[in-house]
């Protein structure tokens, strides 16, 4: 018998202290993970609390007063913060306050799941509420969604340029063809107009593209690093949440383990490398943990069983291997339930 330990908060399994809690592994849960990968157990490591009174007053002043030209998600937390600010915000008078045409650029199908359902949260604030999702599937981390976004934004440019030289050549130009106004697709602009456009671009140079970036206290630097490196995005970073050790989490450990003492074979699954780290010393108490120098799992008839290990995506998995030197047996290919799921029946 096969059984699976999630570490991560369950959909809808959150205690009453507002922390994380213990998913009951059935086939008929209500959590995507672990209706997915069932039997499993999810047995959450921290829990959130949010940080909330800086982004509320930009949600109020809006994108117009800020200059943000988008905003960066990687995390439902992230969008959980997001719609609990805008509880409180409200209804603007400014047009400038509308996020509506904004777009929020998404780490994973899961968070852009989480943007979308914004439209039914805050129905009452639907200026709150962006209309364009992007990333997601195409961007399953942190570091694919800054490339993704570099490139969206060099698109978006290349289409203003576009548009400056067709709106110059239109201004100097005596008549156009066939008597109609000319089009991006069959104008020719003369070398003297695109001469005068990019002098115009080089005396005035383009302002970095600013987006707001909601964080937790343990983003990781990757995303930042990339998007700012050339000078041409201005990141504003504000923390919307901090990630605490949940006070129960060694006991609720304990209940999942006892609860299951027919397994044979365990699988531990990491979903970040800041929990990875708090949880090790307990897994410990209850597990042999593959060393990553391992190329076969020892399975002992003493002693605490044997088990093996996935991660949710590349950066965890490279963590638990490079730094707590444990063998990864299963990679996700995309943060998602199927996508993990697929991973450890494929681990050999």
């Amino acid at each position: 018998m096969t059984h699976v330990l999630l570490l991560r908060t369950p959909e809808g399994g959150v205690s009453a202290s507002g922390g994380g809690g213990v998913g009951d592994g059935k086939n008929g849960s209500k959590d995507p993970y672990e209706a997915q990968l069932a039997p499993a157990t999810s047995v959450a490591v921290y829990e959130t609390v949010q940080t909330l009174n800086e982004l509320q007053w930009i949600l109020e002043t809006g994108p117009g007063f800020h200059g943000y030209c988008g905003v960066v998600v990687t995390s439902k937390r992230s969008v959980d913060a997001w719609a609990a600010a805008a509880k409180d915000v409200p209804a603007p008078v400014d047009e400038r306050a509308h996020w509506t045409n904004v777009p929020f650029y998404v780490v994973g199908a899961a968070t852009a799941s989480a943007v979308r359902d914004l439209r039914t949260t805050l129905a009452d604030a639907t200026h709150l509420v962006p209309t364009e999702v992007l990333g997601a599937e195409e961007a399953g981390t942190g570091e694919k969604l800054a490339h993704f976004i570099l490139e969206h934004l060099a698109q978006a440019r290349a289409k203003e340029d576009a548009s400056t030289s067709l709106s110059t050549s239109a201004s100097t130009s005596d008549t156009y063809l066939n008597g109609s106004s000319p089009s991006i697709d069959k104008l020719v602009v003369s070398p003297e107009a695109a001469a005068w456009s990019r002098s115009r671009r080089g005396s005035r140079p383009r302002r970095p593209t600013k987006l707001l970036f909601l964080t937790g206290d343990k983003t990781r630097d990757a995303l930042p690093t990339i998007l700012t490196a050339d000078g041409s995005v201005e990141l504003d970073s504000v923390q919307v949440y901090a990630a605490k050790p949940a006070p129960g989490f060694a006991t609720e450990l304990q209940v999942a383990v006892k609860a299951q003492p027919k397994v044979k074979t365990w699988w531990i699954t990491f979903f970040a490398p800041s929990s990875a780290d708090y949880a090790l010393p307990y897994l410990r108490e209850h597990f042999t943990l593959p060393d990553s120098t391992q190329q076969k799992q020892k399975w002992r008839k003493k002693g605490p069983p044997a088990a093996k290990i996935a991660a949710i995506g590349p950066t965890t998995a490279a963590h638990v291997c490079d730094t707590l030197k444990l063998h990864v047996a299963a990679i996700a290919a995309k943060p998602g339930p199927e996508e993990l799921a697929a991973a450890i029946k494929n681990a050999k």
